[in-house]
C-alpha cells in the first residue's frame, strides 16, 4: 500500500478575547474607547444634576438651564449612538476615525 503525504498547515488564533461575534469590545480597552466611556459618564452626571437640582429652581436660572440642558442631552445622545456604532462594527469606527 502506497503512503500519501498529508501536509498540515495551521492558521494563527487571536489573542483577543471576544464576548459575542457581533460586538467589537476591544475598542472599549483602547484609548478612543475609554474617552468614549468617560463622555458618557459625564454627560450622565451633566444630565443627572440638572434634572435632580436645576428643575425646582428652573425660574432663577433663567435662558441659561433649557439652553445647557438641551446641550449636554444632545451630546449625551450622540455619545451613546455614536458608542452604540462603534461597538456594533469595527468598520463605522475605522470609517468614522480617518473623516473625524
Amino acid at each position: 500500500m502506497p503512503t500519501i503525504p498529508i501536509t498540515v498547515t495551521s492558521t494563527p488564533v487571536s489573542s483577543q478575547r471576544k464576548v459575542c461575534c457581533v460586538l467589537h469590545t476591544e475598542f472599549l480597552s483602547r484609548q478612543p474607547g475609554l474617552c468614549k466611556l468617560g463622555e458618557l459618564l459625564f454627560g450622565g452626571i451633566c444630565v443627572g444634576l440638572m434634572i435632580t437640582y436645576g428643575t425646582p429652581v428652573w425660574m432663577t436660572l433663567g435662558i441659561a438651564y433649557p439652553l445647557f440642558l438641551v446641550n449636554s442631552s444632545a451630546a449625551l445622545l450622540f455619545t451613546s449612538v455614536s458608542l452604540f456604532c462603534y461597538l456594533i462594527s469595527e468598520h463605522t469606527y475605522r470609517a468614522i476615525r480617518t473623516t473625524v
